[in-house]
């Protein structure tokens, strides 16, 4: 079993995996790894104690795998990441071990630090030395399995794995466990079988088609007779097998009713992440809006408060902050920390879906503010023409932040530069992202040893992937360096990139851009390009190197679960503008949102 998260995840699920899994008596458990989160409310030490006191529960011996995994895509605190593996290493003595068991070889390997990662080249050479060592007889064994954390079997890292480990342990292990992809997966390379499993049982849920479901796996071993079964420890829904997390109905129409407690909840970790500080910059939004005594507020959409409690901080104790959220779990968010921070002029209140709810009806404010919103409004100009009696006539001010459709890349995205630098590593001299890099990058990359990254390269990374938005000839690169790989998808050299390179919910958009990019000439370097083949082929290459890169991470920071749909600039003022309000300004220090001011029309 693996991927449990505990920390984010609840333990109550982690109980009821354990009982499931004593009543099929078995001689132990393999732990892959990510069992407890490193992003956890609670103290590393707390959860790892709640951990081992549900695993004694087992009454068997216990073996994990170590990992950095994570559920999501934010920075890793490094003081908890050293507690994270002090509490390992604590238990398991080393990185890297194994063990016998009638006669049965269980080698667990550290998958952080393989060989060809070059991330501690001593912790590599070691285990590579340690993996010889323990396999040069294997031939007094049944079997050997090998367990791990992640799985690069198959990831951006296979051809290194194929190239290094599997030809250690093709002819000596039957089995390789791994986990971290979240999903279940199985396959047969030579003579050994390749499984990854592990789903959290508050998964996310997946950007591809395969099975996702809260498990785990018996295996039977009967000399060297082997069988695996799949065991799902919650139903699953049948219409939906990429997730068993279901969301709490509650309805807000019982007078002093409140919102019940959710557990296993993703979203408010992604909206207090210090990341999001970086890109939506609420301090100087604050100072933009000229907060003044007294004033009424209203936040719209207002999640875990990132900028409502600044806003009640710029009353200094006068007026009112009045937060509203369709979100049960935000609001009770923002109650406990109204508590916690004591202020007296914070307004938490919980609003129907859709439609203006008869709360803002019963209030005249001076400042409307709404955040990453407006996305989900089902009818804007309805919403914001029925909003509009409600915000004061000649001083009161509308304020919306929009997430914009393409924007540059950032260096927060790439989260470790260390990840980008393997996966042109690994790609080769030949890649067409590595050979448009600066000479000074490239060389950077050819003799990194895995050490510290000097400040400067990250932005010139940064800066250089930047540039390739507008390249006319990425994709057609990227089709050669593919079919020379021999690596053509199903449809053709053509798509061999996107398929190998996207988010699937991406691949359809990617090929309607590139079809009208085709017929507008884009592809042509003789053509001069229009403002809208600009916005399309930024775009498409921006889809091309978000997966390969790991540098999708705006959107999880906006708290989206899925594939929001966000307007352009030009449709939201137009229809505000229809709604009953004029324009007055936009900010521009906000580089992937639009930061746009209103009024009413008289």
């Amino acid at each position: 079993m693996g991927c449990m998260h505990l920390g984010i995840c609840d333990l109550q699920d982690y109980e009821l995996a354990v009982e499931k899994i004593k009543q099929y008596k078995p001689d132990f458990v393999l732990f892959l790894g990510g069992m407890i989160d490193v992003l956890g409310k609670e103290p590393v030490d707390t959860l790892w104690q709640k951990f081992d006191r549900t695993t004694k529960k087992l009454g068997i011996p216990a073996y994990d795998a170590i990992s950095e995994c994570q559920i999501l895509f934010l920075s890793k605190p490094k003081d908890r990441t050293a507690l994270m593996e002090k509490n390992f290493l604590d238990r398991y003595k080393n990185r890297y071990y194994a063990f016998k068991h009638k006669n049965n070889l269980f080698v667990s390997l550290d998958t952080n630090n393989l060989p060809y990662q070059k991330r501690n080249t001593a912790i590599s050479e070691n285990q590579l030395d340690f993996l010889n060592k323990i396999l040069s007889d294997v031939s007094r064994y049944n079997n050997v399995f090998i367990f791990t954390q992640r799985s690069p079997w198959f990831l951006g890292e296979a051809k290194e794995w194929f190239k290094s480990i599997h030809p250690l342990i093709e002819s000596k292990a039957k089995y390789v466990f791994g986990a971290n992809t979240h999903y279940f997966d199985m396959r047969k390379v030579g003579r050994v079988t390749y499984v990854t499993s592990g789903t959290p049982p508050c998964c996310l849920k997946s950007d591809t088609v395969k099975s996702s479901f809260f498990h785990f796996l018996i295996v039977d071993v009967e000399k060297n007779n082997i069988s695996v079964k799949i065991v799902p420890i919650k139903p699953i829904p049948i219409e939906d097998l990429e997730s068993s997390y279901k969301e709490q109905e509650f309805s807000p129409s019982k007078e002093n009713s409140e919102p019940p407690e959710q557990h296993n909840s993703i979203k408010p970790l992604l909206l207090t992440a210090a990341e999001r500080e970086f890109f939506l910059n609420p301090n100087r939004v604050t100072e933009t809006l000229k907060i003044k005594a007294s004033m009424n507020i209203l936040d719209i959409g207002g999640g875990t408060g990132l900028f409502t409690f600044r806003f009640a901080e710029a009353l200094k104790g006068t007026g009112a902050v009045f937060v509203t959220d369709i979100d049960p779990e935000m609001i009770n968010y923002i109650k406990k920390k109204t508590k916690e921070t004591k202020y007296k002029n914070v307004f938490p209140t919980c609003v129907k879906s859709q439609g203006v709810d008869p709360f803002y009806k019963e209030h005249s404010f001076d400042i409307v503010f709404m955040s990453e919103a407006y996305q989900y409004l089902r009818h804007p100009q309805d919403y914001f023409q029925e909003l509009r009696l409600s915000l004061k006539k000649d001083t009161g001010r509308l304020y919306i932040i929009h997430s914009k459709n393409v924007y540059d890349f950032s260096e927060i995205e790439f989260e470790d530069f260390r990840n980008t630098i393997n996966a042109l590593t690994s790609k080769g001299e030949d890649f067409p992202v590595f050979k448009r890099m600066r000479k000074e990058i490239q060389d950077f990359i050819k003799d990194w040893k895995g050490n510290d990254i000097p400040a400067e390269i990250p932005k010139m990374i940064t800066e250089d992937f930047n540039k390739m938005l507008l390249d006319r000839m990425l994709l057609y690169d990227l089709m050669d360096y593919y079919a020379a790989k021999g690596m053509v998808a199903g449809e053709g050299e053509w798509s061999a990139p996107l398929m190998f390179t996207t988010f699937l919910y991406d691949i359809k958009l990617a090929k309607w851009l590139f079809v009208h990019l085709d017929a507008d000439g884009v592809f042509d370097n003789r053509k001069k390009l229009t403002d809208i083949d600009k916005e399309r082929l930024r775009k498409l290459n921006r889809i091309l190197l978000t997966r390969e890169f790991g540098i999708n991470r705006l959107m999880h920071l906006q708290g989206e679960l899925g594939a929001p749909i966000y307007a352009e600039k030009s449709s939201v003022i137009a229809k505000l503008k229809a709604a009953g309000y004029q324009f007055i300004r936009e900010y521009d220090f906000l580089k992937d949102h639009y930061f746009l001011e209103f009024k009413r029309k008289k």
